[in-house]
C-alpha cells in the first residue's frame, strides 16, 4: 500500500474492459463501481448470515412445538385448513 492510501490490484484485461465499459454506461468511474461492488457483498453476507439465524430459530421453535417431525401429507393439510380459514373469514369481512 503506498503512503497515499491507494492500492493496486490485479485484474484481468477483459474484466476491466467489462469494468471500464459499465462505468461509462452509468457515467461513474471504476473506483466507484468497485467499492459498491464490495459494500454490496457486505450486505449480502450479512442478509445471509440473519438469514441462517431465523432458519435457526424456526427449526428451534418446530422442535419444541412438534411440528418437526411432520409428514408432507400432514403439513399440506394444515396448509387447506387455513386457507379454508381465510376463506371463510375473508367472506364474512
Amino acid at each position: 500500500m503506498s503512503t497515499n492510501g491507494l492500492v493496486e490490484v490485479r485484474i484481468s484485461q477483459s474484466s476491466y474492459e467489462r469494468l471500464t465499459e459499465q462505468a461509462n454506461r452509468e457515467n461513474r468511474s471504476v473506483t466507484d463501481l468497485v467499492e459498491e461492488s464490495l459494500r454490496q457483498a457486505e450486505e449480502r453476507r450479512e442478509a445471509f448470515r440473519r438469514m441462517g439465524e431465523a432458519m435457526a430459530a424456526m427449526q428451534q421453535e418446530a422442535v419444541r412445538n412438534g411440528t418437526s417431525n411432520m409428514t408432507m401429507d400432514e403439513i399440506n393439510e394444515e396448509i387447506a385448513a387455513a386457507r379454508r380459514e381465510m376463506a371463510v373469514t375473508a367472506k364474512s369481512a
